[in-house]
């Protein structure tokens, strides 16, 4: 958990340094600068195409595409919806609702800061105890990062654990 903190405040760090070129590339005198300052951003996600003439936290507000859980029966349903509805509430900012999602006895105490544009499930894992790992991909910003949610049974529901 620590390494993933160091590693997205490196990487804020450096999206606040390329984010001050990315404003002037909004306005609109000088569309040639807005698409090469985009372009390596959007390049992780090909279902992203109609996001590179916008900033990234536009995109951001405006669509996430989240995992199709019309592929997905019985938990593993379950574990899609649930994913699914954390990104929602971390678009919205919606603190309570993420935490309605955790376990009472998760080492998440609170809302990621970053959206998130893209959600989409890897693997779901094999179940050890009451516990089950499901690998997703999510594009944040335009970068792709692989998280692992570590789901566990609590009062016979599936909450989530963690996730790193």
């Amino acid at each position: 958990m620590k390494k993933w903190i160091f590693l997205c405040s490196i990487f804020l760090l450096l999206v606040g340094c390329t984010g001050s070129e990315d404003l002037p590339a909004t306005n609109e005198n000088p569309p040639a600068t807005d698409s090469p300052s985009n372009e390596p951003q959007a390049v992780a996600p090909d279902s992203l195409s109609s996001e590179p003439p916008l900033p990234a936290t536009e995109a951001e507000e405006t669509e996430a595409v989240y995992i199709d859980e019309s592929q997905y029966e019985g938990d593993a349903l379950i574990f899609a919806q649930l994913i699914n509805r954390a990104v929602q509430y971390i678009n919205e900012e919606n603190e309570d609702g993420y935490k309605s999602l955790l376990a009472s006895n998760s080492p998440i105490n609170s809302l990621p800061k970053r959206k998130v544009n893209k959600v989409e499930l890897v693997e779901i894992g094999e179940p050890y105890g009451s516990n089950i790992v499901i690998d997703v991909n999510d594009w944040r910003d335009g970068e792709e990062q692989s998280r692992t949610y570590v789901f566990t049974k609590e009062n016979n529901e599936w909450k989530i654990l963690d996730i790193d």
